[in-house]
């Protein structure tokens, strides 16, 4: 695995890791090219390499500002991913990495891979995501649709007094909106709905649902998240290129979505999670087709291959919440592998819940490029002896 070679010789501007990758890559052994490059160790110089399909049980990589965390973590493996050709790339940046991003946008048109890039930002172009798209599927009953916006919008608050009541409210209306006007295309519409006078029974039921409401009417003002067939026409090119999650599975895309959670925290928040969910469904009723979406559903005893997708969340912790280790759990069975990303192994402990348990029991690779707290010490002297 030296370096050393008739590329290096020749071309005197590949790095080591370019050449590392490359031969690993171009390997005519199929089990070495199924591998990534992680490093070299330090004291007996052997490779360190990593079998992308550990990567479906999913990876967590942790490291303060300035560890390397992303350069030296996420990055490559991002690339790798990228440049295999194996599966499509979701990439969730709630921090606004902007090497991380030129660095997938470079690899995705080096590797003839369609990229694709959305944020909320004003003034920066972006691609169009309308999550409402979820509605159109075939395989999705309106009960499903309600319960993935609660769960996207985090307005499932959960079973116990007080907590279920208001979350049966807001899926009471939601379902009941929906039933009412099967052709809404977009959350845009859905505000516009319950500003007209017979969207509510009463005012109290306009109470009890306002948390709903304002939610819509934030995510109503994004026009790169409402975009409808009907306003496609004045933008056929957008509406052609739009980020649609069986697409971007189905045609292995690289998609990244942009969403500095210091912008916007709130709002942020909830387009990343509308995004996590839509790749889920997606993913969901893909694995249960021969992958074009319209096909039967496949027999027990011939199985369509599954579609592999893997999706990266820098600052995980900002949308993840107490079911996410069910979501973790569904998304294995899905063909996501989830490559997550955080500062610290305390910030995993939110308001809402206390993640380190999931992350522990839920994640095969673990890479820790610095650990402050003084928990994180200790499981890695445990984990590792004297």
């Amino acid at each position: 695995f030296s370096p050393a070679g008739d590329t290096a010789e020749k071309n005197t501007t590949v790095t080591d890791w370019e050449a590392y990758i490359t031969r690993l890559q171009a390997s005519k052994t199929p089990l070495e090219a199924e591998h990534l490059w992680l490093g070299i160790h330090p004291i007996d110089d052997f490779p360190v390499l990593l079998h992308r399909d550990i990567l479906q049980e999913h990876a967590y990589i942790v490291g303060d500002s300035g560890s390397g965390k992303t350069a030296l973590g996420v990055t490559p493996i991002v690339a790798q991913l990228i440049r295999q050709r194996h599966a499509a790339v979701v990439i969730l940046d709630l921090k606004g990495d902007a090497s991380l991003f030129q660095t997938t946008r470079a690899e995705a048109a080096a590797a003839g891979a369609d990229f694709k890039f959305f944020t909320n930002e004003l003034n920066r172009s972006t691609y169009i995501f309308n999550p409402f798209g979820l509605a159109d599927s075939q395989h999705i009953s309106l009960n499903q649709l309600c319960e993935t916006f609660l769960e996207a919008l985090s307005l499932n608050h959960g079973e116990g007094y007080g907590r279920s009541y208001f979350s049966r409210m807001a899926r009471h209306w939601l379902a009941g909106a929906l039933r009412k006007n099967p052709n809404l295309e977009s959350f845009e519409q859905l505000y516009e709905y319950t500003r007209l006078k017979g969207a509510f029974q009463n005012a109290e039921e306009r109470e009890r649902v306002f948390e709903l409401i304002s939610v819509i009417e934030s995510l109503a003002t994004f026009e790169q998240l409402n975009l409808t067939p009907a306003r496609a026409k004045n933008n056929a090119q957008a509406a052609e290129h739009a980020i649609v999650m069986p697409e971007v599975i189905r045609e292995k895309q690289v998609v990244y979505f942009w969403l500095p959670a210091a912008v916007e925290a709130a709002t942020v928040r909830e387009i990343a999670k509308l995004a996590l969910y839509s790749l889920m469904n997606a993913a969901y009723f893909f694995d249960r087709t021969n992958g074009d979406g319209i096909s039967e559903v496949d027999s027990v005893d011939a199985p369509a291959q599954r579609a592999q997708t893997y999706l990266v969340i820098d600052e995980f912790q900002r949308i993840a919440s107490g079911n996410f280790k069910i979501i973790l759990e569904q998304a294995r069975s899905m063909g996501i592998g989830a490559i997550l990303a955080n500062q610290t192994f305390a910030d995993l402990v939110t308001p809402e819940s206390d993640l380190r348990p999931t992350i522990e029991s839920n994640t095969r690779l673990k890479l820790c490029f610095s650990a402050t707290d003084l928990d994180q010490q200790d499981r890695i002297i445990k984990a590792s002896g004297e």
